[in-house]
Parts: structure tokens; C-alpha cells; sequence
């Protein structure tokens, strides 16, 4: 064989295999397809999606690769896998369009997009107090400790606090993240102190202690 019929020969192998993988009228190319449950829900639901009706004519089924992008933005977050099955967690709250990609033997390819509405979380903190000592003279520092305030979701250093020392309609300090303030009274008499726990999706709770500051 001639080096030029070897060069013909090369370009037929070459060009058979470029019309093997181009897309013909009578060829059918993979169908994206998923579900997701729940369709919507709070930033910790685990989210499940299921692309197993994910299709293409005249080819296995399980044969088909799906990959996965959470929030759409163009970036795919897992690699392709036969796996159809997923669960995943959004960490915030917000609109989200998750695309699957399907992608069968001959690298064909189709996508699906879902949109996911993730909520803030809907339960609000739990409020509580401590106060040393809860009875003492105008000469004493009372010490308000909020570390007995929990929340489902945040941690206590996620909280913020704030207090109302007389129990008036003014809040006597901004949001903080101590969970300990110092706080003297100048004139006797029955008070009642307030706390207000804030959590990161903006919820409150309330708690009030009264305490009793006498003369020296």
C-alpha cells in the first residue's frame, strides 16, 4: 500500500467517524428530565432529585450521565455520573434555578431547569434570662446573662441581644452579640428587666425578670 493510499484511507476512517457521532434526522438524542421534592422549603430542608425518567431512544437508560448545578449560575457543581438520584442542602434562603444535564454515549447532550424557592427559617428563638443577684441596694452592679437563650437553627454566638433595664417602651441598648451586661440603678424600687433575642433570619422572642433594688 502506497503512502498515498494510506493517507485516503486515514481521512475515510476519520471522516466515518465524524458522521458516527453527528446527529442524524433518524438518530434521537437524550431527554432531560428530573423531579425535586419537596418543591419548596426552609434553608435546612434536604432537598431530593430524582432524574431517573431521564430518557433517550434506542439507548439503556442507565447508561445516560446527569451532572448537576445548583443555583444556575453556569458552573456545574457536581461531574457527571450515572447515579440519577441527588440530595442536596441550600445554605440560604432565596430563588434558586437548579439545571440537570443529561449526556448520552455519543456525547449528546440535553439540560432541564427547576425552579426551588428556599425560605428563612420560620421558628423563632426561645428568650432566657439569668440576673445576679435579682434583690439588692442602689449600690449593687446586677449582672443580666442571656446565655440561657437557644435557637433550632443558630447557634448562641449567631444571636443578638438587646435590653430594656426599667421595663419602659426604650430599648437601653443596641443588638450585641455578648450574651453578658452590667447595669447599676440609682433610685430604688421594683424594675422589670427585658431581653430581646434576635435570630439570623430576623425572628424575636421576649423574656422579662423582675427584680427589686432597695435603699442603702
Amino acid at each position: 500500500m502506497t503512502m498515498r493510499h494510506s493517507a485516503i484511507l486515514i481521512m475515510l476512517v476519520l471522516l466515518m467517524g465524524v458522521l458516527s457521532c453527528k446527529k442524524t434526522d433518524d438518530q434521537k438524542g437524550p431527554v432531560a428530565n428530573f423531579t425535586v421534592d419537596p418543591q419548596q422549603g426552609p434553608f435546612t430542608t434536604i432537598f431530593f432529585f430524582d432524574a431517573s425518567e431521564t430518557t433517550n431512544e434506542g439507548q439503556d437508560a442507565a447508561s445516560l450521565k446527569v451532572r448537576w448545578d445548583w443555583n444556575g449560575d453556569g458552573i456545574w457543581d457536581t461531574d457527571y455520573s450515572k447515579n440519577k438520584l441527588k440530595n442536596h442542602k441550600f445554605d440560604d434562603a432565596g430563588n434558586y434555578n437548579v439545571v440537570m444535564e443529561v449526556m448520552n454515549s455519543l456525547g449528546w447532550t440535553d439540560t432541564e431547569t427547576y425552579p426551588i424557592y428556599v425560605y428563612p427559617d420560620s421558628i423563632p428563638p426561645i428568650a432566657g434570662i439569668k440576673v445576679y443577684p435579682d434583690t439588692s441596694s442602689i449600690n449593687t452592679i446586677f449582672h443580666f446573662n442571656a446565655s440561657p437563650s437557644w435557637d433550632v437553627y443558630d447557634t448562641i454566638t449567631e444571636l443578638r441581644f438587646r435590653w430594656n433595664f426599667d421595663g419602659d417602651s426604650t430599648w437601653d441598648t443596641p443588638y450585641m452579640c455578648d450574651t453578658c451586661i452590667f447595669h447599676k440603678y440609682t433610685v430604688p424600687g421594683s424594675y422589670r428587666v427585658v431581653l430581646q433575642v434576635r435570630n439570623t433570619t430576623n425572628l424575636t422572642d421576649t423574656i422579662g425578670k423582675a427584680i427589686y433594688v432597695f435603699d442603702i
